[in-house]
């Protein structure tokens, strides 16, 4: 079976795709194994999209946490944020 490179674009990792010409070819013990690897394939790239959204939506929290607590906070910069909060926080 040739098969072709091709890059994810979510992923932009580099996996193996059966050319369009051998699937008409493939038995149907391969077609059922390559839907089950793209099954997967498909519920990791759900369960890593569900994990980026809960993490966006616990730093939007908390960075909405901070401005309630400290509303000067809004106009410094991130750098100048990061350095107050480790000198504040450093002794906790």
């Amino acid at each position: 079976m040739k098969n072709q490179n091709q890059k994810s674009p979510e992923t932009g990792i580099k996996k193996e795709v059966p050319d369009m010409a051998d699937k008409k070819t493939m038995i149907p013990e391969e077609k059922a194994l390559l839907q089950a690897k793209h099954r997967q394939e498909e519920a990791e790239a759900r369960n890593r999209k569900k994990e980026r959204n809960a993490r966006t939506h616990r730093l939007i929290q908390e960075g909405a946490i901070l401005e309630s607590v400290a509303p000067h906070v809004r106009e410094m910069d991130l750098d100048l944020l990061k350095r107050e909060l480790l000198i504040r926080l450093r002794g906790l």
